[in-house]
């Protein structure tokens, strides 16, 4: 294998494919995809691509459902002060709004409150409790948060407040003593669906309220079916966007009934009653044309962002105003702000993505190391998660970047992504005596660590995913669907693939494979961050395009016959639709492949004297001095080998020989990542080493 990266094709019933595809009426790549989901009946998978409103379920099989209801509607009629406490992430936000304009709309008393990241941290705190209750708050709510809140319930207690948990998190070892606890993830739960976001949680309660309103009863009758759909109806006229997004935003699988949330939603954003979402969509520059409709990608790239800037960059209530005004000038100058504010997120992730890869070139940190453990004093800790998880993703080794940002420089926090395979949480769990506080799960965890504990902390650490993390392991590996022919890439193909939507998590895009296609051309975009491909196979010829890498990064060439791993659209333009092929990953093809594996092994045959050079592999001063030359120029000390043996006219031993020459010389110090890409860093030089003082250079050219 060539790339770094691994393409692994999903399993699924070819003849369950074709039956599929025959009883629906639907080409057969449609067939796998629906198989390979696992909807393997006809029946089954009609309801999934007619997206069938029957799977949303009975909010009242939420563990104590009934109860929330009962106190929140006795809390409303009584006009008790109640305060829905969130968290500061796109979900804790909607929740927040999604309530708040609920409970509004009834006529209720109603405030909210969320902790400051920076100073009170996620979740409840006896401090913030005090304050609300000193504020006259009779009743709180909590949305996407408060399972674990034991003892901050308890003392809500003790002062006589009553406490309403709501959240979608893992549950504790006990619960808290709240008046009730609504989680599909109890223990107890009979509820079919475990992953409803916490904005998920909140629209099943106002479901249920809305339920309740309509019929008098805190349980779902057969006879009140009626009632019931058109409470739900008037739900998701209502709440659905704010749902959709909150969903979204925090990354939940869009199956079952999630799925059909947020497909129900994203259809009424683009006409959404809430002034300051279509405020911030406008701001956005999301045009309400129906050829560029706003989708879950729309939601993870776009919108979602902007929200979380807020609590990122400074407080998330600046967010919660824009959801909750009427007022549209008030709403235009918020949303510009949030647009602001992702701006500055922007450029401070910029920021400290080029220092931290600044440390990673000057440490040789990216050289075999298996994990990324990096600090500094002025990172902002609201914004060291995105470039953990940018680190991880091109590194594919776990990153943990640690921040001692303000006046107390001792004491730092952390946040750390992980890769398939290795579990974060785990590996803090066994460097604990080094750190205060951690947190977290599988692939993202969050730490607190003393300057003084941090050195034996990275040491720790660093051990550990030495000793836990393979080779194979730092192989990404990338789920395909199926490979498709040249015929089968088609328009009508790329239809039907909308059947399949809305796109995310558990659900993702479909993701095909191409092999064999002869590459015609390869041009930069204006700008030269983005790549434009011709392929041609067989008669058939492809226009695609690779986002975020530039020619030179693609590392192939003109002529070369390759695989591309891609997702499958349409480009609509003046009532013409044409298939739009965007690649995610490129390779050579396999017999291409073949071809290197075969220069490699006589490289390594002709380095470890098993056999002599023949002319076309040794180099000559002239070839040194032009490979030289082009390293100095290759952008992020970053050289691919097809790129110099194309453009310099030499063999692939040749230039493998070369960069060893240089290497022994100390002109240089790097690794190939795989058989065509060369990291490397260039030495600096304090006198001339001549190339007949490299035994190697000498041993080549004296045969």
């Amino acid at each position: 294998m060539l790339s770094k990266n691994k393409w692994i094709i999903k399993p699924y019933d070819d003849s369950c494919a074709r039956e599929l595809a025959e009883d629906l009426g639907l080409q057969y790549p449609m067939g796998a995809l629906l198989a390979g989901r696992g909807y393997t009946d006809a029946a089954q998978a009609r309801h999934y691509i007619t997206k069938d409103t029957s799977v949303l379920h009975d909010p009242f099989l939420l563990p104590d459902m009934a109860k929330a209801v009962r106190h929140l509607m006795q809390g409303i009629e009584k006009h008790e002060k109640i305060t829905i406490y969130g968290d500061y992430d796109v979900d804790g936000i909607t929740s927040v709004c999604s309530l708040y304009k609920y409970i509004t709309s009834l006529g209720g008393n109603v405030d909210y409150y969320i902790p400051n990241r920076g100073t009170e941290g996620y979740g409840l705190n006896t401090e913030a409790i005090e304050k609300l209750i000193n504020g006259g708050t009779q009743l709180i709510v909590t949305v996407d948060t408060g399972i674990t809140a034991t003892v901050e319930v308890e003392f809500a207690n003790e002062r006589g407040i009553d406490v309403i948990v709501t959240d979608h998190h893992e549950c504790g070892q006990s619960l808290p003593n709240a008046a009730a606890i609504v989680n599909p993830k109890r223990a107890d739960s009979e509820y079919p669906f475990k992953e409803l976001a916490g904005v998920g949680v909140v629209f099943k309660l106002i479901s249920a309220c809305e339920q309740y309103r309509a019929t008098g009863s805190l349980s779902t009758k057969p006879e009140d079916a009626e009632k019931n759909i058109e409470a739900l109806s008037r739900v998701c006229n209502s709440y659905s966007d704010l749902t959709a997004i909150g969903t979204v935003a925090d990354v939940m699988p869009l199956t079952d009934e999630n799925r059909l949330i947020v497909s129900y939603g994203l259809g009424r954003l683009s006409e959404s009653e809430n002034t300051g979402l279509s405020a911030l969509i406008k701001a956005c520059g999301i045009s309400s044309d129906d050829n560029k409709k706003i989708t879950s990608s729309t939601i993870s790239f776009t919108i979602a962002p902007r929200i979380n800037a807020a609590g990122r960059m400074g407080t998330a209530q600046i967010a919660v105003e824009l959801l909750l005004t009427d007022d549209e000038e008030c709403a235009q100058n918020i949303a510009q702000q949030l647009c602001d504010a992702n701006v500055d997120r922007q450029n401070e992730e910029q920021k400290i993505m080029e220092q931290a890869e600044s440390m990673i070139a000057q440490n040789d940190l990216a050289f075999g190391k298996k994990i990324l453990v990096l600090d500094h004093s002025d990172w902002h800790h609201g914004v060291i998660g995105i470039v953990a998880s940018k680190l991880t993703e091109k590194y594919n080794v776990p990153s943990i970047l640690i921040s001692f940002e303000g006046d107390d420089k001792t004491v730092g926090k952390g946040s750390g992504r992980s890769i398939e395979g290795f579990n974060i949480h785990g590996a803090l769990c066994e460097c604990s005596e080094f750190l205060e506080r951690f947190g977290g799960h599988a692939l993202a965890a969050g730490l607190t660590v003393s300057a003084d504990d941090l050195p034996n902390f990275r040491r720790s650490i660093e051990q550990y995913a030495e000793n836990n993390i393979t080779d194979e392991d730092t192989v990404k590996k990338i789920y395909a669907d199926m490979e498709l022919s040249e015929y089968e890439v088609t328009v009508e193909l790329a239809s039907e693939l909308s059947l399949l939507e809305p796109y995310g998590t558990s659900n993702p895009t479909p993701l095909f494979i191409l092999r064999d296609a002869i590459v015609e051309s390869i041009l930069s975009t204006s700008t030269n961050k983005h790549t434009r491909l011709t392929l041609k196979k067989g008669k058939e010829r492809f226009q695609c395009v690779m986002f975020g890498r530039s020619p030179e990064s693609i590392g192939i060439c003109n002529g070369n016959s390759v695989d591309i791993l891609f997702n499958l659209g349409i480009n609509e333009f003046k009532g013409s639709k044409k298939r739009q092929m965007i690649v995610r990953d490129i390779e050579l093809s396999s017999e291409e492949q073949r071809e290197i594996q075969s220069d490699v092994l006589l490289y390594e045959d002709i380095l470890n004297d098993r056999i002599l050079p023949a002319l076309p592999h040794i180099p000559n001063r002239d070839e040194c001095i032009n490979v030289f030359k082009y390293l100095k120029n290759a952008p992020d000390g970053i050289a691919y080998a097809l790129h110099i043996t194309d453009r310099l006219g030499i063999s692939y031993v040749k230039l493998r020989l070369i960069t060893d020459v240089f290497t022994e010389l100390g002109f240089i110090k790097g690794v190939w990542n795989t058989p065509l890409q060369f990291n490397f860093t260039l030495l600096p030089q304090t006198e001339k080493r001549p190339l007949e003082t490299s035994v190697l250079y000498n041993k080549l050219n004296t045969r």
